[in-house]
């Protein structure tokens, strides 16, 4: 805060509007109200990684300390220099050219040093008295343990404790406290064998953190991500049997940068730890058991999603219909972004009505739809996408825009409200939090712990669910809780909402679908994120690199809990991605939980992703041909991955597997990041570079049939596959069953409706097995030379047995029959035809 000569008048502002009341508001607090003025925040606005440039650190001083001061003044020179003064004494600065710097030394533990900044030739322009308390670290503790867990309890500096659970020595335990005895930060050392590190959250730089530091903050990283992340999680795994969940959602960190050691922390009161131990694979269960129940998604969130943030009107969104529709392509889902007026979020761009009191919501009838405006008919919209198979997401964001310059009059009586009612995060003194920085800037947040407020908030939206019956919500956002010290209804503050907010914020939303039997679809997210699925990867480029570390999130989310997870295969930011980035993306999403592309927004260009437009823009028709493949064959795959999917959330374990979790034993796999599984039966390994004819492949012990060359290849070693554009090597693992759909056609890619409940197999691929299996409402036994088939409970009519393998003899409900042929992909493969599906057609 700075005061000093010539301030600005109220008149300076045009008119009375809202905004010239925010702006003079926030310019008093940091005080720039004036001609000469200095400005320090010492705790910034709470971005741990783009700090302001006039903060002072660090946050938290120790005695070891000394504090960093920094600030910006005008007028900024070097001849117009800044003092600090520390408890009365004066302390030279250094000019930096863009701000000032000023290093406090370091005090005894108990200290409150007090310090103010002012010009140095212009003492009367100042800045308001700041503290701070030099904590005492403390070192001891006890460790209890009740089965898994493990509670630190802070003790005196005598009571030193060490544990040792299996291969695993915790010691060293360290707090940081002030003169209140009030904890501020925990930390404590855990000795182990050298290990690699796999979970964390969605972590785009590695699937192994060994060597990296990885906290725990929700942040909203614009493309590049590196060890960024929307949905962190305060959990990893080793390969030497024993993985950790640190129980907590404060803020929090993981140092394995030293083999052997892993040194970790949390900014808060209390730690408790939860040992898991086992496989990698039992680790993951484990953390997913005891974080939330996951739930699964409806079949239609299974086949390929269309979407573009471009579509901003009934005529461009039936358009892309007619488009997907007139080239064969299947989808099962369309998401609308560009649907609102913009300012509050549930109304229809264009709708005319007569606002209402804050305290009420509308009704569908509320509004009047003009032919002449962007959504004249939103019930009909919707009732045609569904007569087409599609289900419609809405895009939403949790926040109140700040619209003063628009003077939107239903935006105005909805804030008037929302801030009376105190439904918003507020800061200590009671004001509303405004956002400080990023996206949607000084609008308001809404508090997911204040029931009256959540349904206030939803109940805004309900007639979307109750009346359009819309399939669900694309809940962006979330990574917004600015400031350490807000205030929550609950009582809770900043420190702990900012990474449990997307969970409270999601969850309401979900709960909301599922009125429906919706989803959200959401990009930021913490412990316990699978129980209200699904997930994508954010904000990407499109380029190569990027495409590798959509990868690497995929896996690693998978790893700390996220079933149904996706990404905007190719990117969805910048120039529309070649046609061979295209179609390599869209192989690798052909065989992601959830398939979908999208783009960001209008440029000179065109910018969908949409085949046709990258066939278009690309000059390559092999854009368009080769996506309505994959799609297609997407269609195809739902019977096997409905299947996966039910056993994933029930095994409580991914869809989208990393090697190690099935071939933890094989030391060639465990660290492999650019091939996994999908599902226990299928081995996909995308090509991720460019212009790559051929790619390596580690194939596990046992043999793996090429889905596309349609030969065996022996396991247990390394094998290089052929890359032509059109394909990418995925293999079927030997005892395996995979069903498949079609309709009129049984080779793979062929042509499919796009409606999932006509998607039920019709085609079983079987490779030799020694057990009982029941597929598609077939019994079938094998010994490994004979295949038995019992139809009599089964009401699916008819089904194709595709052999991959030879079978000394193949018996149908006691008869024995005489293979048939099949053509899948490319070759005649025997078969046997259970109700008349033979041959190339059915």
């Amino acid at each position: 805060m700075s005061r000093a000569a010539t301030p600005w008048r109220a008149t300076s502002f045009p008119g009375d509007a809202p905004m010239a009341h925010i702006v003079r508001a926030r310019l008093g607090r940091i005080g720039q109200l004036d001609a000469r003025f200095i400005r320090h925040q010492p705790d910034g606005n709470g971005n741990r990684y783009e700090p302001l440039i006039e903060e002072r650190f660090p946050k938290l001083v120790t005695a070891a300390d000394e504090v960093l001061v920094r600030a910006i003044a005008a007028p900024l020179s070097a001849d117009q220099p800044l003092e600090a003064v520390l408890d009365g004494e004066s302390v030279a600065g250094q000019f930096c050219g863009t701000h000032w710097e000023f290093v406090l030394p370091a005090h005894p533990a108990g200290a409150r040093p007090r310090y103010r900044l002012r010009f140095r030739d212009h003492p009367e322009t100042t800045t308001a008295e700041f503290a701070y308390e030099v904590l005492a670290r403390k070192h001891g503790g006890r460790l209890a343990v009740a089965g898994a867990r493990v509670t630190v309890y802070p003790g005196d500096a005598t009571d030193l404790e060490t544990l040792r659970l299996g291969d695993v020595l915790v010691s060293d335990v360290s707090w940081l406290e002030d003169s209140t005895g009030a904890i501020h930060e925990i930390s404590l050392r855990l000795s182990h064998p050298p290990a690699r590190i796999f979970g964390l959250g969605e972590r785009y730089n590695a699937l192994d953190q060994a060597g990296n530091r990885v906290d725990q903050f929700v942040y909203n990283q614009y493309k590049n991500q590196g060890l960024r992340t929307y949905m962190p999680m305060p959990v990893f795994y080793t390969d030497r049997g024993f993985g950790l969940h640190l129980v907590t959602d404060s803020y929090s960190w993981f140092d394995f940068r030293t083999p052997g050691t892993t040194i970790l922390g949390v900014e808060a009161g209390e730690l408790s730890l939860e040992f898991l131990s086992g496989s990698v694979n039992r680790q993951v269960a484990r953390f997913i058991d005891t974080t939330g129940e996951p739930e699964n998604v409806p079949l239609w969130a299974l086949g390929p999603w269309m979407s573009s943030n471009n579509w901003d009107s009934d005529a461009e969104v039936r358009r892309q219909v007619a488009l997907t529709r007139a080239h064969d392509i299947p989808a099962t889902v369309l998401v609308i972004e560009a649907w609102s007026d913009e300012a509050t979020f549930y109304i229809f761009n264009d709708a005319e009505y007569d606002p209402r009191p804050g305290t009420e919501a509308f009704a569908y009838a509320d509004f009047r739809f003009p032919e002449w405006g962007r959504w004249p008919d939103p019930r009909a919209l919707v009732e045609h996408l569904h007569a087409s198979d599609l289900r419609l997401i809405l895009w939403q964001i949790p926040v109140i825009k700040q619209t003063a310059a628009l003077r939107h009059a239903q935006n105005q009586r909805d804030e008037e409200h929302f801030i009376a009612r105190g439904f918003g995060v507020r800061h200590p003194d009671g004001r509303p939090l405004r956002l400080p920085e990023g996206w949607f800037k000084d609008s308001l947040l809404v508090d997911f712990t204040n029931p009256d407020g959540v349904a206030w908030w939803l109940d805004r939206r309900r007639y979307l669910v109750d009346e359009l019956h819309i399939d669900g919500f694309k809940t962006d956002g979330g990574e917004m809780v600015w400031g350490k010290d807000l205030v929550f209804a609950d009582g809770s503050n900043g420190l702990v909402n900012r990474n449990r907010y997307p969970r409270d914020y999601i969850s309401a939303y979900y709960r909301l679908a599922q009125r429906n039997g919706g989803i959200c679809f959401s990009r930021a997210g913490y412990t316990g994120a699978q129980t209200f699925p699904a997930h994508w990867a954010g904000d990407e480029r499109s380029t190569w690199d990027a495409f590798k570390r959509s990868l690497l999130a995929g896996l690693s989310a998978g790893m700390s809990g996220v079933i149904f997870w996706g990404w905007d295969f190719a990117g969805f930011s910048g120039e529309v991605p070649g046609a061979e980035l295209y179609i390599r993306g869209a192989q690798l999403a052909c065989f992601c939980p959830i398939m979908q592309y999208h783009a960001e927004s209008k440029a000179e260009f065109n910018q969908d992703r949409t085949p046709w437009n990258i066939a278009e823009r690309s000059g390559d028709p092999r854009a368009l041909t080769f996506y309505a493949f994959f799609a297609r064959l997407r269609m195809q795959l739902l019977p096997y991955i409905e299947r996966e999917a039910a056993h994933c959330v029930a095994a409580r374990t991914p869809l989208m597997r990393a090697m190690l979790l099935d071939h933890e034993d094989d030391p060639a796999a465990v660290p492999l990041w650019d091939q996994y599984m999908f599902g226990r039966d299928l081995l996909v390994a995308p090509v991720i570079e460019e212009g790559a004819a051929s790619r390596t492949v580690y194939l596990p012990h046992g043999r793996w049939w090429h889905l596309f060359e349609e030969r065996w290849y022996e396991g247990g070693r390394t094998v290089t596959a052929a890359t032509p554009l059109h394909h990418i090597p995925v293999f079927l693992r030997a005892g395996a069953v995979l069903p498949l759909a079609c309709h009129h056609d049984a080779r793979l890619g062929a042509s499919m409706p796009s409606d999932p409940e006509a998607a039920k197999p019709r085609v079983l691929l079987v490779t030799r097995f020694v057990g009982r299996t029941e597929q598609a409402g077939l019994q079938l036994e094998c010994d490994g030379t004979t295949l038995l088939v019992s139809t009599r409970a089964s009401t699916v009519r008819p089904l194709t047995l595709v052999l991959l393998d030879p079978f000394e003899a193949i018996v149908v409900d006691g008869r024995r029959c005489s293979p048939q042929f099949q053509v899948l992909h490319g070759i005649e493969l025997p078969s046997v035809s259970l109700g008349g599906l033979a041959g190339r057609g059915v």
